[in-house]
Formats: C-alpha cells, sequence, structure tokens
C-alpha cells in the first residue's frame, strides 16, 4: 500500500511525512473530524493520527471499507487535515475538506517550486568562501555513505541536497549565489 497524505485545509500546504526529508514542523498536525480532533506530532505517511487510523474512522472499524469509501467520494466524513502551525482551534464545521496531496507527503517534485538546482554552488560563511560543484560534493558524500555501509543513489543524495539547501535557504541559515 502507498502513502497517503493532504493538504492543510488551511493553508493548502502538503502534509509531509516524518520520512520525506521536509521540515519537521510539515509532519505535525491536527486530524478534525465531525467528533474529535486528533493530534499527530510526527506522522508517518500511513494515515494514522495520535494513534487513531482515518480510513479505520472512515468504514467503522474496517481500513479498506474506509480507504475504498474515501476515494470513491462515499467516506461518512470529509477528511480535514490543519498543520498545526495553522490549526487555531477550528471546528470541523468551519473547515474545507483537505485534498489529497499529489506528492503522497513524500515524493516532492520541486520543478514546480522555485529553481534550486546549479551546477557549482558557493558556500560564504567564516573566514573563507568554499565553491562546490554538485557533482563533487554527492560522489565525496555516497564514498563516505559506502564506507559506514550504506548505499544510496546519487539521485536520491541529490534529493536531500535540494531539500536541505531549500529549508536552509528559507530558514536564512546560508546565503546561496548563483555563479554564472
Amino acid at each position: 500500500m502507498g502513502m497517503f497524505s493532504w493538504t492543510c485545509a488551511v493553508s493548502g500546504k502538503s502534509l509531509a511525512n516524518i520520512h520525506s526529508g521536509m521540515p519537521q514542523e510539515q509532519s505535525k498536525c491536527y486530524l478534525v473530524t465531525p467528533t474529535e480532533t486528533i493530534y499527530e506530532d510526527a506522522y508517518d505517511g500511513y494515515g494514522i493520527f495520535g494513534g487513531k487510523d482515518v480510513y479505520e474512522l472512515l468504514g467503522n472499524g474496517d481500513r479498506n471499507k474506509g480507504i475504498s469509501e474515501h476515494f470513491s467520494g462515499k467516506g461518512k466524513f470529509d477528511i480535514k487535515i490543519v498543520l498545526k502551525e495553522n490549526y487555531c482551534g477550528q471546528t470541523y464545521e468551519e473547515l474545507p475538506q483537505s485534498e489529497d496531496c499529489e506528492y503522497q507527503g513524500y515524493f516532492y517534485d520541486f520543478e514546480d517550486e522555485e529553481e534550486w538546482e546549479t551546477d557549482e554552488i558557493m558556500i560564504k560563511g567564516g573566514e573563507q568562501d568554499m565553491e562546490l560543484n554538485e557533482d563533487v560534493l554527492i560522489e565525496y558524500v555516497q564514498s563516505k555513505l559506502l564506507n559506514q555501509g550504506h548505499v544510496v543513489d546519487k539521485e536520491a543524495l541529490r534529493l536531500i541536497f535540494d531539500y536541505e539547501m531549500q529549508y536552509m535557504i528559507e530558514n536564512g541559515f546560508v546565503e546561496i549565489n548563483e555563479i554564472k
């Protein structure tokens, strides 16, 4: 079975699972149902919120029935997810339905976002600036991981670097200048 995720009913931002490499705050959320609000501190991608399975709630204890009814539009309630940063005590009736996340909370494609890719990056800090070729950096990290017994392909590392770079830029940890 694949991973499940939704967009925040308030912000429209994707609910990321804890394995995605996205900022941890993006996996903290509330599932708001007609009868209760359930907090989840670290969403894992499988529809479990605070120990309760949203699909079992939809299917009266039967997960498969709940999945089927949700995806056929016949669930007994609409799934409404609010990221922790956007939750202000909203009730079920006050919220729109959360949309299914096209990335499943994990498979993010930054081509739809701002361009983060460059052939070379400049890292500014301390007493010197350091110019790195992205491919050389990925090969270096891959060799270090292999020496520790971990096998990670280059495209997975590139994706991890893209996520980390976006996070560091958004939070002002580094200044990035594209080299022309």
